[in-house]
C-alpha cells in the first residue's frame, strides 16, 4: 500500500529503493513514537524533511513548520 502511494510521486528510485525508504522512515517514526526525542510537531517535520529530500521532492518553504506554530 505504502509502494503504491510513494511511486505515485515518480521518485527517482528504483522498486527496492523505494522499498529500502519506506522501511527507514516506518521505523523511524515507530523509534520516535516509542522513545520520542523531541516534541511530536518537531519530529514530524523532521520526518517530512527527510522523506523529501530522500524521495526527491522540495520540502514546502511557504510553510510554516508545526514547531514553530
Amino acid at each position: 500500500m505504502l509502494t503504491q502511494r510513494v511511486t505515485t510521486y515518480q521518485p527517482d528510485l528504483t522498486h527496492e529503493q523505494v522499498c529500502v525508504v519506506i522501511d527507514v522512515i516506518v521505523r523511524t517514526v515507530l523509534s520516535h513514537v516509542m522513545q520520542p526525542a523531541q516534541s511530536p510537531a518537531h519530529t514530524a517535520d523532521g520526518l517530512a524533511w527527510l522523506a523529501a529530500r530522500v524521495l526527491g521532492g522540495q520540502p514546502s518553504r511557504t510553510r510554516t513548520p508545526l514547531r514553530y506554530r
